[in-house]
């Protein structure tokens, strides 16, 4: 039985929820499976309740990241996993660093989870040096390929897509949870990280317009800010806008599905992303979606009237009008899975 060992930070974004729902995928089909936490000290590990009860799990504790790359050699050393796989830039470059010097001799996986064209000029340099060392790259859109492709100097056939699955049996087992809201307001919700990235001030600005269509429009965002100042200064604009008591900040929260299942619209106003895991999850539950356009393959699945509408990025009107719009979509049946992204993934790492 081939041992598979996945890499990541004890965060709950988009690029560690995939990680353990690859890791349960491969679990099922029959490897053996184990979790390594990369982390810093005094972080939170608002990962763990994610974490399958039946996985074990190790922590990698560090004070410095440049110290990092040591604990991982005498991890792995000791270790011995066929298989690496990890979805984060910042683990996966010391682990093909220890690959190019041949201090490890498992194959490593590394799965982009965003665009190349975001990444800084720092991280792209290290990247074009390290991942044609990997002995996989998963993109998670056809478009992310091309750029894996141009940026990482890689060739075509290094790079496979997977679009990312929807955890269905989380997500079943989580919105049996329910929070008390208010059935008589029409509730816009968003999910993720509070940062530049998701560009929050145009979602307010949109939301402040359709306020004035929509009196009983309200807006929760669930999600952590990056840092306590941008959470301010988030929390400054709605006030601004004379929103503050229709937005509600409901912070980080381990079941996000017990609010996502009552949302009339899912908003997400990203600048860039991967490919935005907690759309699909919405889709799934069959909620309407507000997004913008900012990675071609939403165009793909975001029919507008049908399951939604689109805005570009930046663009508070047009977001504004997708939200009020949006709305009257009802009747949604459940997302699915557009190229049996769970089957390949197994079939994948059977070839490995």
């Amino acid at each position: 039985m081939r041992r598979l060992l996945f890499v990541t930070n004890p965060n709950c974004g988009g690029a560690e929820r995939i990680t353990l729902l690859y890791m349960k995928l491969l679990k099922s089909a029959g490897f053996e499976v184990r979790l390594c936490v990369c982390m810093n000290k005094g972080a939170e590990f608002n990962l763990k309740p994610f974490i399958p009860s039946d996985v074990q799990y190790d922590i990698i504790p560090y004070q410095k990241y440049r110290y990092l790359i040591f604990k991982l050699v005498k991890y792995l050393w000791h270790q011995k996993f066929d298989v690496i796989i990890t979805s984060l830039p910042l683990l996966a470059q010391p682990i093909l660093i220890l690959k190019k010097l041949s201090l490890i001799r498992s194959k490593v996986v590394y799965r982009e989870c965003n665009m190349p064209s975001s990444h800084d000029v720092t991280e792209m340099r290290l990247a074009k040096i390290l991942y044609p060392h990997a002995d996989v790259l998963i993109s998670q859109t056809a478009e992310m390929k091309e750029e894996m492709i141009k940026y990482y100097s890689v060739e075509a056939t290094d790079v496979i897509t997977i679009n990312n699955p929807v955890d269905k049996d989380l997500i079943r087992q989580k919105i049996k949870e329910s929070v008390a809201l208010d059935s008589d307001q029409v509730k816009y919700m968003a999910c993720s990280r509070l940062s530049p990235q998701k560009d929050i001030p145009t979602m307010l600005k949109a939301f402040a317009l359709v306020r004035e269509t929509v009196p009983n429009a309200i807006l929760y965002l669930i999600g952590k800010p990056d840092s306590e100042e941008y959470g301010m200064s988030l929390k400054s604009l709605t006030c601004s806008l004379g929103i503050s008591e229709f937005v509600k900040f409901v912070g980080f929260q381990a079941n996000p599905y017990k609010y996502l299942k009552y949302a009339d619209v899912f908003v997400l106003s990203s600048i860039y992303e991967g490919l935005p895991n907690v759309m699909l999850e919405a889709m799934y539950l069959g909620k309407p979606v507000a997004v913008t356009a900012c990675i071609p393959y939403i165009s793909q699945v975001v029919r507008p009237g049908v399951n939604g509408y689109l805005a570009p990025v930046g663009d508070s009107n047009a977001l504004a009008k997708a939200m009020t719009e949006a709305k009257d979509i009802k009747g949604l049946s459940q997302y699915g899975d557009i190229n049996d992204s769970e089957k390949l993934i197994v079939k994948t790492f059977k070839k490995l």
